[in-house]
């Protein structure tokens, strides 16, 4: 695949380049393009492929454990002297009221206290509130990706109404058999051509050069059409002149009824409904005043989160003189743990913003293989357009049909008779399998087969 059929399917093209940025709801939009923000996980696989090439620096890394840094920070900034002026240990009771006189360490041991109490009750919280917006986060995924399989379908009924009902003539020295053939064959590219267009739509890039030439490689796009298709609404476009094709078929005579014409414009309708907006941002997206809270919840709990195990983290660091990190394996394991935690929080916030469009077909993602669909369905079309190819030499059996037959060059014995398979060796050797028919009634059954047979000829 070149650079330009590449910027067709990704949203990071150079059309994306060019555009300013406006954050909504945790996703940025470029000029209707989608871009993505890695999630944590894909953060992490990004700086170890920074880290081989030696390209990483800091502030990637800094940018994925930052919680845990203002942790570490907190911890080392406190668990000083000046904040323990009462000594050692640290602080006597969980359980401390800052009232108590004379206190211990109060400050220190109070400020724990207060910040545990807070964290837990913000953690509920956000539980369930993040529960739910990965809830309906995963219910849009799915609810997309279901609305491309109508799509799909919806294209190949109409690629097979229209191959169906525009019947090619059987002569081929007819004076309108090229023509007819030729406009048969358009619009099955149509077809297909409205089916890319309306996977680019949702692509954010129905507009764009690098769409335009990813059809064109595709050998959908000719002449003018790109030029005459309406911006934004260009898959709508080409259902409008599939539609004013058939008339003029209809008109002309080749669509021989008012029935067959309605049977192709409904496919058209029905296309047209499916395929309208796959991503369909007006009632699809989540809104984004709740991602805000959501968001800021997240945040907040995170932050309250790290506040509170920084204090106590310098509980522990001031009891072991700074040698918490080589004393105690506690304190590495609560580390490692805290980070796994935040980042899990930051992997469920963002899960949104990977699952948002199922179209962008990036690797090792669960996206819409749409390669390899398009595939399928750009060969069934091109593969119906071509009857001879597909049409069984079971299809012509009546006497009327031979020419059809004959131009088909299709060879096939003609069915057997009901006579011949009822033979009266077939059938004697049926009665001689059963062994409770006597010979007497096998020969009445055998000649009652021969008078109905004379009877027959």
């Amino acid at each position: 695949m070149n650079e330009d059929e590449e910027s067709a399917i990704d949203p990071k093209g150079s059309k994306a380049k060019d555009a300013s940025s406006l954050k909504q709801g945790g996703i940025k939009k470029q000029n209707s393009t989608i871009v993505y923000e890695a999630t944590s996980l894909r953060g992490t696989e990004h700086i170890i492929k920074q880290a081989r090439h030696g390209g990483w620096n800091c502030w990637t890394f800094a940018g994925l454990f930052k919680y845990i840094f203002l942790s570490v920070a907190i911890q080392i900034a406190v668990g000083q002297d000046y904040a323990f002026p009462d000594g050692k240990p640290a602080c006597k009771t969980k359980e401390f009221s800052y009232f108590e006189s004379p206190g211990h360490n109060k400050c220190v041991c109070h400020l724990v206290v207060i910040l545990e109490e807070n964290y837990l009750a913000l953690r509920t919280l956000v539980a369930f509130v993040l529960g739910g917006f990965v809830t309906h986060a995963v219910m849009l995924w799915r609810t997309r990706r279901t609305n491309y399989c109508q799509v799909c379908g919806a294209s190949r009924s109409l690629i097979l109404q229209i191959s169906s009902i525009l019947p090619i003539p059987s002569d081929p020295n007819n004076k309108d058999y090229e023509e007819i053939k030729r406009e048969r064959e358009t619009m099955e590219r149509w077809a297909l051509l409205g089916y890319e267009l309306s996977v680019l739509k949702g692509k954010g890039v129905i507009d764009s050069q690098s769409g335009k030439i990813h059809l064109e490689e595709l050998g959908l796009l000719v002449g003018d059409e790109w030029d005459k298709m309406v911006a934004g609404d260009r898959h709508t476009t080409v259902w409008y002149w599939i539609q004013q094709k058939a008339m003029h078929l209809a008109d002309q005579g080749i669509i021989k009824s008012e029935h067959r014409l309605q049977l192709l414009c409904q496919a058209v309708r029905v296309m047209r409904d499916r395929a309208n907006d796959l991503m369909s941002c007006t009632d699809r997206d989540i809104p984004n005043g709740y991602s805000f809270v959501v968001g800021f919840l997240i945040n907040l709990n995170l932050i309250s989160r790290s506040l509170f195990k920084g204090v106590q983290w310098s509980t522990w660091f001031f009891e072991s003189s700074g040698k918490v990190y080589l004393t105690s394996p506690a304190m590495w394991t609560d580390l490692i743990l805290n980070a796994a935690i935040f980042i899990s929080y930051i992997m469920l916030y963002e899960i949104a913003m990977t699952l948002y469009n199922p179209f962008m077909e990036r690797p090792e993602t669960d996206d819409v293989p749409h390669k390899a669909i398009s595939a399928g369905i750009r060969n069934l079309g091109n593969s119906l357009g071509e009857g001879k190819d597909t049409r069984p030499s079971t299809m012509f059996w009546m006497k009327s049909q031979a020419d059809e037959y004959k131009r088909l060059g299709l060879r096939h014995r003609p069915q057997e008779t009901r006579n011949s398979l009822l033979s009266h060796s077939a059938l004697n050797e049926v009665l001689q399998l059963d062994t409770n028919v006597t010979a007497a009634p096998r020969m009445r059954v055998l000649e009652g087969l021969k008078a109905w047979k004379s009877t027959r000829t």
